[in-house]
């Protein structure tokens, strides 16, 4: 009889066990971008996402600059793994280097992630500091899809409300992902091609130029048929506490 009911309460336990666990990889399912590190609202172009599916697949995504002239918005297909309150991520990027992070969950919703990073391997791709990491979840990647298709030219926020009187950039979305940006030089306009990605609220845009390569995370505003609000948070690390705003009004073409 003891050995019957010790057999019950062991099984209990596992069951509870499997179950918290099963739990919280349903609740990590999905696209996840990160808004703030150690409280501080997270420099745009320091942005990583995190997709995270109801198997073993993720995604590990954020800018990588390689030197002054080369930079890029770029992923890494990866695998992670759940273990009670800790998920660890692992993967490869396309330029060959490796993606081995570890995070202990603070809290977790249907809809904010809070995680400690504990261990990282760092690299010139992933030199992300240890700390905590607050992350939105993206409930509509392609929010802002429909509305923004088409060319853009846009007049930087000078103060006060007021933006520039001679547009100094453009942007042109097709379809899902194709980009072109351009930037006035000598009066002339000048054109890189490119790509974007949406992740709800927030933007990723790659463009290149023969010789060189960039790419820029904006913040999504509002958009309407004729006008489109965009700003990002200029920073060189996640633990700066003072971030330079740029806002650009852009205007439909």
């Amino acid at each position: 009889m003891k050995k019957s009911l010790l057999l019950i309460v062991c099984c209990a336990l596992l069951f509870a066990s499997c179950k918290e666990q099963v739990d919280t990889k349903k609740l990590l399912e999905g696209t996840w971008v990160c808004t703030e590190f150690n409280n501080l609202t997270m420099p745009t172009d320091r942005m990583l996402v995190l997709f995270l599916s109801n198997t073993d697949v993720a995604s590990f995504s954020q800018g990588v600059t390689r030197d002054a002239s080369h930079a890029e918005f770029m992923g890494a297909a990866a695998t992670y793994q759940v273990d009670e309150q800790t998920f660890t991520i692992k993967g490869v990027f396309s330029n060959k280097d490796s993606l081995n992070m570890k995070f202990d969950i603070v809290s977790l919703s249907k809809d904010k992630l809070i995680a400690n990073l504990v261990e990282v391997t760092k690299s010139a791709t992933v030199n992300r500091a240890l700390g905590k990491y607050t992350f939105t979840k993206v409930a509509t990647p392609n929010k802002h899809l429909s509305a923004i298709q088409g060319e853009w030219e846009g007049y930087r926020h000078e103060s006060a409300g007021k933006f520039d009187s001679i547009p100094t950039i453009k942007m042109k979305f097709m379809g899902e992902h194709g980009f072109v940006f351009s930037k006035k030089f000598n009066n002339n306009w000048n054109d890189c091609d490119g790509s974007f990605g949406l992740y709800q609220d927030k933007m990723a845009v790659n463009y290149a130029t023969e010789v060189s390569s960039y790419y820029n995370c904006w913040e999504i505003q509002s958009v309407t048929a004729t006008e489109m609000m965009l700003r990002k948070y200029n920073a060189d690390s996640d633990t700066a506490s003072v971030l330079d705003v740029v806002r650009y009004k852009m205007v439909k073409l």
